[in-house]
């Protein structure tokens, strides 16, 4: 018996719980594989200015300003979370391909803009979507979000 857990409180499934950890997981994992290399790769490999690797940073900053009011309505309005979350981290996926071949500046920031804005609301998603699945939201979402710092790192 779990020692944390007040005995009769609700649980949720096994099953579930590996499956949301699984998500934290691949969602954080995304972020931590890219995120502290970005500058360096800008700087070196495509050879940006100071003042550009800081232009593409900002771009990055962008996200968490302005995407939780459009995805959030998007969610809250007219789409299931499961779905917007498949859309963004698709489009995501694309945009990050497209920065791979891009070296030109512009360009790179706009498309750092455009993954900033699908990327960053996924990971109030999958907190919403966890904390929707779990059924003791208090004892169990540590533990699942806990898979999302393991990915990170």
């Amino acid at each position: 018996m779990d020692p944390i857990v007040p005995t009769g409180a609700p649980r949720t499934s096994g099953g579930i719980r590996v499956r949301l950890s699984v998500m934290m997981f691949l969602q954080y994992f995304i972020q931590g594989s890219y995120l502290p290399v970005a500058s360096v790769y800008v700087q070196d490999a495509l050879g940006f200015s100071e003042i550009q690797v800081g232009l593409f940073g900002s771009a990055l900053a962008v996200g968490p300003l302005f995407a939780p009011f459009i995805i959030g309505q998007l969610v809250d309005r007219h789409w299931a979370t499961e779905r917007v979350l498949a859309i963004s981290h698709l489009l995501g996926g694309a945009t990050m391909l497209l920065l791979y071949f891009e070296t030109r500046v512009t360009p790179f920031v706009i498309l750092g803009t455009i993954y900033s804005i699908l990327y960053i609301p996924t990971m109030m998603l999958t907190n919403s979507l966890a904390f929707h699945h779990l059924k003791d939201r208090d004892n169990e979402f540590p533990r699942i979000r806990l898979f999302g710092t393991i990915g990170f790192v």
